[in-house]
C-alpha cells in the first residue's frame, strides 16, 4: 500500500490538488485510514497535515506517518489540554524541543475560554514557550482560538506564518487579523447554511491569505448529514463553499490555495529524509522511558 500510494501521488502531482492542512488522524483505526486515504486521494485531496498535543496522540500517529508519505504531523499542546503544572505537560514539551523539526507546522497552539478547560494564565504560558520554541524555526504557526482573541492579539506580533485554523473571530477581529498578515482557515462550518457571516468573511479575506481545512474528525459539513464525523476527502465540500462565497473563478481560488500551502509548509524538507524524522520521533518517545 504505501508504495502504491507514493507512486499514485507522483501522478497527481501534476494535477492541481488541494491540502487538508488540519486534521486528527489519530482518532481512526487502520482500516479507517486506509479509506481515508484512498478516498482523499481520489477526491483531490494530495497531502493531509495531521495535529498531534500529547504523548499517546504521537504514538498513534507515527504508524499513519510510516504508512503514508502524503501525511505530515504538526505538533502543539493543545490549550484544552495546556495545564502548565502537570507532567504530561513537561514531558511533551520536551518532546515538542527534541522533535519540532520533524513537524511542517507548531500546532494547534493557542487560547480557549469555554468552559472546563486550564486557566486563561496556564494556557498564556504554554502558548509564549510554544512561541519561543519556534522563534528560531521557519515554521507557521496553527493558532486555536476560541473566545480569547483580544489575549491572543496581545500576545502575537505580525506575521506571515500564523494561521487561524477553523476561524470564529467574526468581523470584529478580521480587520487586525488581515491587518497582521494571518492565514485564515475554514472548515466544514463555511458549509452550513446559517453560516451567512462567516461566508460573508471568506469574501473578504484576501486571496493570498486564505486557507481550507476538515478538522476532522469533527465539525462534519452539513451537505454530508449522514456523516457522524468529517473526513479529508470532505474538503472539496468545504472548498466549493468557499467557491460559492468569493467572485473569483474556481482555478484562480484553487491555485490561490495551493499557493498559500506552499508558501507556509515545506513539505519537501520531510520528504526528502522522511525516514530520519519519524525515528527522531520515535527515539523522543523511548528516552522517556528512562
Amino acid at each position: 500500500m504505501r508504495y502504491y500510494c507514493s507512486n499514485l501521488i507522483l501522478i497527481l502531482h501534476l494535477i492541481k490538488m488541494l491540502t487538508d492542512i488540519h486534521t486528527h488522524l489519530y482518532h481512526f483505526t487502520n482500516t479507517e485510514i486506509k479509506n481515508i486515504i484512498d478516498k482523499s486521494l481520489a477526491r483531490g485531496i494530495q497531502r493531509i497535515i495531521t495535529c498531534v498535543h500529547n504523548r499517546n496522540t504521537l504514538i498513534k500517529t507515527i504508524p499513519i506517518l510510516k504508512e503514508y508519505k502524503n501525511v505530515y504531523i504538526s505538533i502543539g499542546v493543545h490549550p484544552q489540554v495546556a495545564f502548565v503544572e502537570t507532567k504530561e505537560y513537561g514531558e511533551f514539551i520536551l518532546i515538542m524541543e527534541k522533535t519540532i523539526d520533524a513537524a511542517v507546522a507548531v500546532g494547534e497552539i493557542g487560547y480557549d475560554n469555554y468552559p472546563g478547560n486550564p486557566p486563561l494564565e496556564s494556557q498564556k504560558k504554554a502558548f509564549i514557550k510554544q512561541i519561543e520554541m519556534v522563534k528560531q524555526k521557519d515554521l507557521p504557526l496553527i493558532i486555536h482560538c476560541r473566545k480569547a482573541f483580544d489575549e491572543l492579539f496581545q500576545d502575537m506580533q505580525k506575521s506571515e506564518k500564523v494561521i487561524l485554523h477553523s476561524y470564529s473571530g467574526g468581523f470584529k477581529y478580521l480587520d487586525i487579523a488581515i491587518k497582521k498578515d494571518f492565514y485564515i482557515s475554514f472548515s466544514g462550518t463555511l458549509t452550513f447554511k446559517r453560516s451567512r457571516r462567516l461566508k460573508k468573511i471568506a469574501s473578504l479575506i484576501p486571496l493570498n491569505r486564505i486557507l481550507c481545512e476538515t478538522d476532522t474528525p469533527f465539525i462534519p459539513p452539513e451537505t454530508e448529514p449522514v456523516s457522524l464525523q468529517s473526513k479529508p476527502e470532505h474538503l472539496d465540500l468545504v472548498f466549493q463553499s468557499l467557491v460559492e462565497a468569493r467572485e473569483e473563478e474556481e482555478e484562480e481560488i484553487k491555485e490561490a490555495l495551493m499557493n498559500n500551502v506552499s508558501s507556509l509548509f515545506d513539505f519537501k524538507r520531510i520528504d526528502r529524509n522522511r525516514e530520519k524524522w519519524i525515528k527522531l520521533l520515535e527515539d523522543s518517545l523511548k528516552e522517556l522511558r528512562y
